[in-house]
């Protein structure tokens, strides 16, 4: 060990006889606290800031403890740095203080939840966090934690679900579990898939899916495949679906998409790795296009142009084209219909049936555009078409009778 100036006070102390008087007894302890501090400085590295890597993959030392309120629920961002004057050891010592497995507080109600539920059912909070303190959490008992968290949020007055979820912070109590039990480490967990979804959704609405995101990374490059069963597509996936679930806009689902095809290219995987995510928000999109607002055009053109050897892949792209934020455009949608035969329809009844639906949803939205424009011949060409397709009981089909059939 090199010499120090505490070590120095040290050697000068001992020079005297012991016992020592109280001011000398607390001379020599200041003097070990401060050698210990500057030798554990060396050893970890006290670095003012945190550099990239660090707010990439941030420790459980800056996940914030269940029971913080909601603007101090966020990992920390390039905008939002640790205090500079914390030592390493005062961060390792901070984490073992909030870690979950040695601690059980009360926790505070949701806003919004009236005294008479809160006293009917016992604050999920509680029991999860009585259940890691002693040692008896699971990754079925946390899902059994969070299915009864949003039950609780849903039956709540509170007016929006997904700000609720971010003010009762259970993604967070549950990500601090699964750092503190090591369980982060293997990402096993992934492959409980009704967990990961449900997961999910509180780490959206709490803003700590950049966690996420590094999951996936891991799982995409070669030496994280095989690292658990869950694939990389998989988890991209589920992540974008809890993007737009209980989600007005559909911004954070697009770049999603497209960082994502970009990572699955850079490291050499598959495009249909992409194929099922892709389809998904393209329905999302226009299948339930009164749910969301539509992104920004550098995005929904930077979406339409991945490419994508998908199955129907027409249609989707038709569909999208007739719901561009600033271009839209029929004519993909009605040569794609006019051309259309029983032949173009996929075997399989549970794939025919999902056909049909999404056919018949472009059919409609069609019509309806060309019908804003006064193109009642157009219009009347893609209900004859639908009626040789076997189309007339299907919903809307009434719709297209009575503005259309004339």
């Amino acid at each position: 060990m090199q010499s120090t100036k505490a070590l120095g006070s040290l050697k000068n102390l001992f020079v005297q006889p012991l016992p020592l008087n109280k001011r000398e007894s607390e001379k020599l302890l200041k003097a070990i606290t401060t050698s210990f501090r500057a030798q554990l400085d060396r050893e970890h590295g006290w670095t003012p800031e945190l550099s990239e890597t660090d707010l990439a993959a941030p420790t459980i030392s800056y996940l914030p403890s269940s029971t913080a309120s909601s603007s101090s629920t966020k990992l920390p961002s390039s905008s939002q740095k640790p205090n500079p004057s914390h030592r390493p050891v005062d961060r390792h010592f901070q984490a073992v203080l909030e870690n979950p497995l040695f601690k059980h507080n009360g926790t505070t109600p949701l806003p919004g939840i009236t005294s008479h539920l809160s006293e009917l059912v016992a604050d999920p909070r509680t029991v999860f966090e009585a259940g890691v303190a002693k040692g008896i959490m699971t990754v079925p008992r946390a899902h059994g934690f969070l299915l009864k968290s949003k039950e609780v949020i849903q039956q709540s007055a509170a007016l929006s679900v997904r700000k609720s979820m971010a003010e009762y912070g259970a993604g967070l109590m549950v990500l601090n579990w699964l750092r503190a039990s090591g369980q982060e480490r293997q990402l096993s967990f992934l492959e409980n898939t009704r967990f990961t979804r449900l997961l999910l959704q509180f780490m959206v609405a709490e803003g700590v899916d950049d966690l996420a995101w590094i999951w996936l990374k891991r799982l995409a490059s070669p030496e994280g495949q095989g690292v658990c069963s869950t694939s990389a597509s998989s988890l991209l996936d589920t992540l974008v679906g809890a993007q737009y679930i209980n989600n007005v806009e559909l911004e954070g689902a697009y770049k999603l998409v497209i960082e994502g095809h970009a990572l699955f290219q850079k490291n050499g995987l598959a495009n249909s790795e992409i194929h099922q995510t892709w389809k998904s928000l393209a329905w999302e999109t226009t299948g339930h296009s009164w749910r969301h607002t539509l992104p920004g055009t550098g995005r929904y053109d930077a979406f339409l142009d991945i490419p994508e050897q998908l199955p129907y892949l027409g249609m989707h792209k038709a569909h999208l084209k007739l719901h561009h934020p600033t271009q839209p455009s029929a004519d993909p949608a009605v040569e794609f219909i006019l051309n259309s035969t029983p032949r173009n329809a996929p075997k399989a009844p549970s794939e025919l049936q999902k056909f049909r639906m999404m056919i018949n949803s472009l059919a409609l939205d069609t019509c309806a555009y060309l019908m804003k424009r006064d193109d009642v011949q157009g219009a009347r060409a893609i209900f004859d078409k639908l009626s040789g397709l076997g189309f007339r009981k299907f919903k809307g089909y009434d719709y297209l009778l009575q503005n259309v059939a004339v």
